[in-house]
């Protein structure tokens, strides 16, 4: 089974609609997007969402987890079955996929949020809660599925955001770093950063992907690598 890992798309239909011909090429299988998809941002019903069609063009599954730049409300009404192929795989959930175990874990701090209006564009659930991380916790893990990146990752940071917002931010990323270290996951994927940066975290492989119209938005990945056995 092939699974691409997609970040930061921003509903950008347009881009979205131009996997089509590299996912045909490497016979994806599964689309796994880690936040900020930007779907249902301003629509509560699929039929009427441009992402929705966007991603249905693909003719794949696409599983996807909520960023900081999401609509929490619409997508908690919707649930988890947007359609037949497109998934929101909420907050501490597990899934098994080939015989390898999935934890996602979306949200994430918004440092623009002074500059957004709360229920338009900027919604105060964007952050992962303990709680809702909580089955995570300890839940050997192979595979990790966040927004945000675990504490101990050191990304190129681009700007200075200031000790208030690096104080409010930081509780997201000690919660991911908490769910990798105790499930003990050989990989995290993870957006947000808006740059393709891969580290090792103990003996734990964390990727960064880098946002849309990027090189560095797309890891494609067949489970047996996954799995070690290839």
């Amino acid at each position: 089974m092939r699974i691409a890992f997609v970040g930061d798309v921003h509903a950008n239909t347009t881009y979205i609609r131009s996997l089509k011909k590299p996912f045909k090429y490497f016979d994806v299988d599964l689309v796994i997007q880690v936040g900020d998809m930007g779907i249902l941002w301003e629509h509560e019903n699929p039929d009427d969402c441009p992402v929705v069609d966007a991603v249905k063009s693909l003719d794949t599954d696409w599983w996807f987890i909520d960023g900081n730049h999401d609509n929490h409300p619409n997508l908690r009404k919707v649930g988890e079955d947007i359609t037949d192929r497109i998934k929101y795989i909420k907050r501490g959930s597990i899934k098994d996929i080939d015989g390898l175990k999935f934890g996602f874990l979306g949200g994430a701090y918004s440092i623009d949020k002074d500059y957004r209006i709360e229920g338009l564009d900027w919604w105060p659930e964007e952050q992962p809660t303990r709680e809702e991380a909580e089955p995570l916790i300890g839940a050997n893990l192979d595979v990790l599925v966040t927004h945000d990146i675990p504490s101990s990752f050191n990304p190129v940071k681009f700007m200075d955001v200031g000790p208030i917002h690096e104080e409010a931010s930081r509780p997201t990323r000690d919660l991911v770093q908490e769910v990798m270290i105790t499930s003990g996951a050989r990989y995290v994927f993870s957006g947000h950063w808006h740059q393709r940066n891969v580290q090792m975290l103990r003996s734990t492989k964390a990727t960064i992907l880098d946002m849309e119209n990027r090189p560095g938005n797309i890891e494609i990945y067949d489970t047996e690598d996954l799995h070690g056995t290839s």
